[in-house]
């Protein structure tokens, strides 16, 4: 077995404000050619499980008969540049909600994804209006290569 083969790729986990409405600008280095993922990433804290799904989405789990939320809508805009030529290798803008995933700590919502080649970039991503309903989360930017 190759040591460090388990090692999570993680090129960035960053605060991210909501409101205001905030941005990140930051230098990653992606070490491999596969495919990454950007979510946005909410810590569940003391915040009550049915309060969560209100607020992020229920991933369309829910029992029958019951409402089920998609989630305050959050939009965004990304994009990541090559250091080496200053060239947008992937962006997108979209108007996120409903949830992706959900962990012990987290909830996770999905909002873009990439492959590109290793090197050095440049992520960018702003929050395009305040989103005060989601302001009592802490929230992160995460961009990962997720295990299959």
């Amino acid at each position: 077995m190759l040591a460090g083969c388990f090692e999570p790729d993680i090129p960035l986990d960053t605060p991210l404000a909501l409101a205001p409405r905030g941005s990140v600008e930051q230098n990653i280095q992606i070490k491999s050619k596969v495919n990454y993922v950007v979510d946005i990433v909410f810590a569940k804290g003391s915040t009550p499980h049915e309060k969560l799904k209100e607020l992020i989405g229920a991933m369309g789990i829910c029992q029958i008969g019951e409402a089920c939320s998609k989630g305050v809508v959050i939009p965004v805009r990304w994009s990541l540049r090559s250091v080496e030529n200053g060239n947008i290798v992937a962006s997108g803008e979209v108007n996120s909600f409903e949830s992706s995933a959900w962990s012990a700590a987290d909830v996770y919502r999905r909002i873009g994804g990439f492959s590109v080649d290793r090197g050095n970039y440049l992520f960018k991503m702003e929050v395009l209006r305040d989103v005060p309903e989601l302001a009592i989360l802490r929230t992160r930017v995460l961009i990962y290569h997720p295990f299959k």
